[in-house]
Parts: C-alpha cells; sequence; structure tokens
C-alpha cells in the first residue's frame, strides 16, 4: 500500500477503498492482508455506518450502495 495512503486513511477507509478497487467485493483474507489485525474493527465500523455487508458468514464483504458512493470518492482522490 502507498504510505500517503496509510498516513491518511483509517483502517476502515483502507477497507473502503479496497472494496472500491475491487469492484465492490472482497473475501475476508483479502482484506486482512491489507487492513492488518484492525481487520474486525474496521468491519464493525463499517457495518454499522452502513457502508458494507458480510455474507457466507463473514466470509464474502460487499459494498452497500451507500459504500458504493463513498468508496467511489476515495477511488478517484487515491487512484
Amino acid at each position: 500500500m502507498p504510505e500517503l495512503e496509510h498516513e491518511l486513511l483509517t483502517t476502515t477507509g483502507r477497507l473502503i477503498l479496497l472494496l472500491g478497487r475491487s469492484g465492490g467485493a472482497t473475501t475476508f483474507t483479502e482484506a486482512r492482508k491489507l487492513v492488518g489485525s484492525q481487520i474486525y474493527y474496521a468491519l464493525k465500523q463499517a457495518t454499522t455506518l452502513g457502508l458494507i455487508t458480510e455474507e457466507e458468514g463473514g466470509k464474502k464483504i460487499r459494498l452497500t450502495e451507500k459504500g458504493k458512493s463513498v468508496a467511489e470518492c476515495l477511488v478517484k482522490c487515491l487512484p
């Protein structure tokens, strides 16, 4: 991950950016590689904010419509 993204974004922001770059969905394993040990906090926060949904018992993460809007902004700002 570029240093700028790491410095500017929270773990939740990095999760949403990953999903935006991945077409709106990714696996828990891929998200954990990027977010690290804070993945559970990021998932909880993004779910609480209505930005993601978890499927297949938490193995797959997908953006909601609201999450897609946020991700689109992040992808434009940090290509």
